[in-house]
């Protein structure tokens, strides 16, 4: 079967994309497309982008439609203009293919968005006359939930895997549908269509054919066939009507239990802001240590330099000293000589002087002075120099290692890596935590009570009605059996088309019965294959299917285990991708697969076995991942599969998010 690729996605002025984006994945779209981003960065806003494009309607993780109003970009809305639009660029079935979807509202207004909205598709570069009935053929937006889920929407799988979940029939009909029941279904209804329309001609031919008897006979089955039809739209509608309200139970189970958790959130936000806080302040000490060290860093700059200072700062200290010394022995020689003139004697065995000897001692009196002159008038010696030295040797012994800044830098970036992760975390419990009323935990419950009330009471009507259904039934089958004992040949051969007719339905009843059987073993033998892929209990031997499509684990010895016994959310989430799996695998229908933060219960031995299962579940993928999910090194285990790899970034909200490639920088502006 041919699958629908996605090449390319151009966004216009569409949620936190201001002016115009474009998203192109390479390999004309097959492979696996990363779309790297932290929270709020614009991940969800893509696939939102997509789905918008083909149904024109999205609805937020709680199952509630959402507002489009609230789908115009924040500075396009400021700057007065109130048209976003979407486009898809898409191969199928062997064409190229485009989704058009925007605005022309002049007002910011949900009601002036809705009436001014365009839709057109083009096949091959031509216009197709009924775009939405092209869209729904290529992929309905009932199993739309198949191809495009995020990891909230997982629980909703997950829930399938009771089997006594009754309030995810709307998910077991989804599934029946991708995996092709209704065709067989709708066969089944048509040929209803075609035995009330020979019922009818036979009633017209038995009014013809005249008597009171047949013409009582008539009436009646007239009478039988209209009431049949009636009761069976009738019971369309109540079912249609059950299965929303049960939607509607389910997700307000789903926000009460979230709303429950709030305390929990609560604490677990405390705790997170002690941890950030915690790291901040490791992260504050590291800062100062690398600045200490900076501060130091010019001295190896210097070392040089201050090497030679100090050689030359020896040579003068040395020199200086040498000054001092021999200053001081001639200030010695000058006091002896001049105590020799004065007293005419020699200071050391006190013999008389003789004149010539004077004379001599006046002349080296004169030269010691001349030398004393000659060596300054400092009378201390130069001590500068030796103390330059000595701060300069102090300094060399002061210098940094280039290993220690190194060191504290790669510290610093780990402290910011763990503190962004717990931001992170943090704003995804802050998301859950806001705007919940203290009260709206008690309204819900009752709002639940009220529709659960509801809901008893239009199974009750079904039941009824199928009741009322089955004595019509019974009637009929008597007054056929009448009718078929008239012996008119033109009655005669009604009869028998009419029967001929009832034979077959019987056997697309049959085989609608068979089929699904078949497709139930398909998917579960499909689900084991993938699941054995991706468990990490060895003792977790295969799944087994039950009548709702979800599954249950079986161990190696036998043994049943349902979801309450498997305590741990990761192993539902494998299940639960399991099964995705298998029904993409079995499905009717081939388009892309877009998950968008789904492996966030997933510990690391389960992610690397996903991840590793990924390349093989559809001709594109198209992963929106945080990095928690998705950590440096992960590409190794989709084998080199990856064919684009973007990252989304926030630049503030004049801004909006842009998109920017890994490897050649920004994509839009």
């Amino acid at each position: 079967m041919i699958s629908i690729i996605i090449r390319k996605i151009d966004m216009l002025n569409f949620g936190p994309y201001y002016g115009n984006h474009e998203i192109s994945f390479q390999n004309e779209g097959v492979g696996i497309h990363l779309i790297r981003g932290g929270n709020g960065q614009g991940k969800t806003s893509i696939q939102r982008a997509i789905l918008w494009a083909l149904y024109g309607v999205i609805y937020d993780r709680n199952g509630n439609k959402i507002r489009l109003s609230s789908l115009l970009n924040h500075t396009a809305d400021k700057e007065g203009s109130f048209q976003f639009t979407v486009q898809i660029h898409f191969s199928h079935e062997g064409m190229d293919w485009k989704v058009v979807r925007g605005t022309k509202a002049t007002i910011h207004q949900d009601k002036k968005y809705e009436e001014g909205g365009i839709l057109e598709v083009y096949k091959g570069g031509r216009i197709v006359p009924d775009p939405e009935h092209e869209i729904q053929k290529m992929l309905p937006s009932n199993i739309s939930r198949f191809y495009f889920f995020d990891g909230e929407m997982l629980r909703d799988y997950e829930d399938l895997l009771e089997e006594s979940h009754g309030s995810m029939a709307f998910l077991k009909n989804s599934i029946e549908t991708v995996l092709g029941v209704p065709y067989f279904q709708t066969a089944r209804i048509d040929l209803d269509v075609v035995k009330n329309k020979f019922e009818r001609e036979r009633s017209r031919l038995m009014r013809e054919l005249g008597g009171k008897f047949l013409e009582e006979l008539a009436q009646f089955q007239q009478d039988l066939v209209d009431e049949l039809e009636r009761l069976d739209k009738l019971i369309a509608e109540i079912e249609t009507q059950r299965i929303n309200l049960e939607l509607e139970i389910t997700g307000n189970k789903r926000r009460l239990m979230d709303m429950k958790e709030v305390r929990e959130l609560a604490n677990k936000r405390i705790n997170i802001e002690g941890e950030i806080a915690t790291w901040e302040a490791k992260k504050e000490t590291k800062i100062l240590e690398r600045s200490a060290l900076v501060d130091k860093l010019y001295k190896n700059v210097l070392a040089p330099i201050a090497t030679n200072l100090i050689q030359q700062l020896e040579i003068k200290s040395r020199e200086a000293l040498d000054k001092y010394d021999q200053k001081q022995r001639a200030i010695e020689r000058i006091r002896i000589l001049k105590e020799g003139i004065t007293k005419s004697k020699c200071i050391w065995c006190g013999t008389v002087l003789e004149p010539t000897i004077l004379t001599q001692f006046e002349t080296e009196l004169e030269e010691e002075k001349i030398k004393i002159q000659r060596l300054t008038q400092i009378p201390e010696p130069n001590l500068s120099f030796e103390s330059g030295k000595n701060t300069l040797k102090q300094m060399m012994g002061s210098m940094i290692s280039p290993r220690d800044l190194e060191m504290v830098d790669k510290q610093i970036i780990q402290i910011e890596y763990e503190i962004q992760r717990l931001r992170s975390e943090l704003e995804f419990v802050k998301t859950k935590l806001g705007g919940v009323d203290a009260e709206e935990p008690r309204e819900l419950e009752i709002e639940i009570q009220h529709s659960e009330h509801e809901l008893g009471r239009l199974k009750g009507v079904i039941e009824e009605k199928q009741k009322e259904k089955l004595r019509l039934l019974e009637d009929k089958n008597d007054l056929d059996q009448k009718i078929d004992s008239i012996p008119q040949e033109q009655l005669k051969k009604l009869n028998e088309i009419i029967a001929f007719i009832e034979r077959v339905r019987n056997i697309f009843e049959r085989a609608i019965s068979s089929f699904k059987e078949e497709q139930k073993a398909r998917v579960e033998s499909t689900a084991t294959e993938i699941f054995r892929q991706i468990r990490s209990k060895e003792e977790f031997d295969h799944l087994k299917i039950n009548d709702q499509y979800g599954l249950s684990i079986i161990t190696n010895q036998g043994t049943v285990l349902n979801r309450s016994e498997w305590r741990s959310s990761g192993e539902e989430q494998i299940v639960a991708l399991s099964l995705i799996g298998a029904l993409n695998k079995c499905a009717q229908v081939k388009a892309p697969i877009c998950m968008d933060t789904p492996f966030g219960r997933l510990d690391v031995t389960h992610g690397e076995r996903v991840l590793r299962y990924l390349p093989n579940m559809s001709q594109q993928l198209i992963l929106l991942v945080t990095d928690r999910e998705f950590r440096e090194g992960d590409e190794v285990h989709l084998s080199g599969k990856i064919k684009t790899d973007l990252t989304l970034k926030y630049k503030g909200e004049k801004e909006g998010s842009i998109v920017l490639s890994t490897t050649s920088g920004e994509v839009t502006p």
